[in-house]
């Protein structure tokens, strides 16, 4: 949340995004289906602005996603040592072939 929606960035884009989507659907609506030249070009100019609003946006959640995805990777490899070789909890089954290389993992037996 602090990474991402708290930003002056993204605060930024995201009014930028409503107020292009408002003037876009206004522009249609007004046109309706039967649009000439130059109001088609207007339309598509919008369009074109908000496609690059969006992807702006989606860069500024990838930076985020990124730095989420390196912690839980560091956790990961920080709880596999920590927990080897130990039993975390017993399982009231066998487990399937694919599932038991995972589930015992380091484990005798």
């Amino acid at each position: 949340y602090v990474t991402v929606y708290r930003t002056d960035t993204y605060k930024r884009l995201k009014s930028s995004l409503d107020k292009q989507s408002k003037q876009l659907e206004r522009r249609k609506d007004a046109v309706g289906e039967h649009a000439r030249g130059g109001q088609k070009k207007k339309i598509d100019n919008l369009e074109e602005r908000l496609k690059n609003v969006n992807r702006e946006m989606s860069t500024v959640k990838m930076y985020s996603m990124v730095a989420i995805s390196f912690t839980f990777m560091a956790l990961m490899g920080m709880f596999n040592t920590v927990f080897d070789g130990r039993v975390v909890a017993k399982l009231p089954f066998v487990p399937i072939s694919w599932f038991h290389g995972i589930s015992h993992r380091n484990l005798m037996g």
